[in-house]
């Protein structure tokens, strides 16, 4: 497995079925437990009282560097943010240091052996895949305290499934 590789079969699922989905609402169309029954089955999911969620239509992803940041003095924190600055794996971080290309392929392939590719109109959410990527390397990393960014639509992603003890 490369990391190109990896890429094209995060976002192979959603391309699949993206024609069907056009014009419709994430409520309409959207599974987040899909992705969530993997994170159960590998353990992923974190405590609710270390975790942080970060909600909005405008300047998540600033507002969780800088709530992440600022956790930072008490103890490991990995942030998530959705969509990448300048490559997929700036998304994950851990005290602000991004995930190294080698540690994205591991974790996605702990991950992608756990994965049945779902029918049409269910689809594998990319940002779903990359969420569980990071939860895999912070399980690894034994990280502390979570910032997760989280959708518009958090009742519909992932990331806003989560239980969390604090929300911004």
């Amino acid at each position: 497995m490369n990391y190109n590789r990896a890429l094209d079969l995060i976002f192979e699922s959603y391309i699949a079925v993206k024609p069907l989905l056009k014009g419709r609402l994430d409520r309409d169309v959207r599974n987040p437990h899909i992705i969530l029954n993997i994170a159960r089955q590998l353990d992923l999911i974190p405590p609710a009282d270390k975790i942080l969620k970060v909600t909005g239509s405008k300047g998540k992803g600033t507002v969780a560097r800088l709530c992440a940041s600022s956790l930072e003095p008490f103890g490991k924190v990995g942030l998530v943010i959705s969509p990448e600055e300048i490559d997929h794996t700036d998304r994950m971080r851990i005290n602000g240091q991004p995930m190294s290309e080698d540690r994205f392929i591991a974790c996605f392939e702990k991950i992608w052996a756990q994965i049945t590719i779902p029918s049409a109109p269910d689809y594998l959410s990319p940002y779903g895949l990359f969420l569980l990527i990071a939860l895999q390397w912070f399980k690894e990393e034994n990280v502390d305290l979570f910032v997760i960014e989280t959708g518009r639509g958090v009742r519909f992603d992932e990331g806003g499934q989560i239980p969390a003890h604090t929300g911004v």
